[in-house]
């Protein structure tokens, strides 16, 4: 398929591909480790100030120690939670530029395709369309969106079509020929390759298809598969004529061998140039 030979990825995997993963493990500690150590950070303080506070011996001094132990922790953990966040929300701000830069590569790559892709969803219904199918269809990609793609097929082919919708629905990946039709009527003959997708519970959740138009290159073929054809009835025509033309050689020897055997026969002398007659108009018709 294209996708794997440009991503190194089949179409399933591309297409259920978690894209905030790898973001996310750059944002380096995991809500548990941070929660861990600021559980020990905070108990640490507490464990410390507890032990300055206790040593002294004024109330006064004592009573604003532990005001103001409470409010250092308190600007503490503000502060931790200030820096975590920021980076939290710069990295998820990065995540999402990189996810956004990703996707419209890849649509960049569908839209200018060569080939026609159309995603179908599990109810068999166009959700997504590039160009080339639009064109190909003589559509407008908005038109086509949530139409069935058998509505575009030739009658003899629909059959064909469900046929091979479920075996898409039950996993196969595999290319199958189908003939269109245009607004005008004309026979477009197109290979199909489709690929199933199946979302995280193993259900079927649509399908991935690549259409390629195949028209000209089939009449091409077509076309020569017709000279072929000529050039054998050619040749054997070309066989026929010479071995024709064998035995009008002959016919004509004995023919001007009777004339020169009875001079005086003048009525076997009329029949001998009727049948040279005959034969040059024999020969001449095998040189057309």
């Amino acid at each position: 398929m294209t996708f794997a030979l440009l991503f190194e990825y089949s179409l399933t995997a591309l297409t259920g591909r978690d894209h905030t993963s790898a973001s996310a493990r750059r944002f380096g500690l995991g809500p548990g480790t941070i929660a861990l150590l600021y559980a020990a950070s905070s108990g640490l303080w507490i464990w410390a100030t507890d032990r300055i506070v206790n040593a002294i011996e004024d109330p006064g001094l004592r009573l604003f120690l532990n005001t103001t132990k409470g409010l250092g922790f308190i600007a503490l953990t503000a502060l931790l939670l200030y820096l975590s966040m920021k980076k939290l929300v710069k990295q998820m701000r990065q995540a999402q530029e990189s996810l956004a830069a990703s996707e419209a590569e890849y649509r960049g790559v569908v839209q200018a395709a060569h080939e026609g892709v159309c995603r179908l969803d599990r109810e068999d219904r166009i959700g997504f369309v590039n160009p080339r199918v639009a064109a190909l269809l003589h559509r407008s990609t908005e038109e086509l969106i949530g139409m069935a793609l058998s509505d575009f097929l030739d009658e003899a082919d629909k059959s064909a079509y469900v046929e091979q919708l479920h075996r898409w629905r039950c996993g196969a990946t595999e290319q199958r020929d189908f003939r269109f039709c245009g607004l005008d009527g004309t026979e477009i003959r197109t290979i199909v390759s489709g690929a199933p997708m199946f979302d995280q519970e193993e259900s079927y959740s649509g399908c991935v298809l690549m259409l390629m138009d195949v028209t000209e290159r089939q009449r091409i073929q077509e076309q020569l598969q017709q000279s072929q054809k000529l050039e054998v009835v050619g040749r054997f025509a070309g066989g026929i004529a010479h071995d024709f033309n064998n035995v009008l050689g002959v016919i004509v020897s004995y023919a001007e061998l009777l004339k020169v055997r009875h001079p005086e026969d003048e009525r076997g002398s009329e029949y001998a140039n009727s049948v040279l007659q005959s034969c040059e108009r024999a020969a001449a018709l095998v040189k057309l």
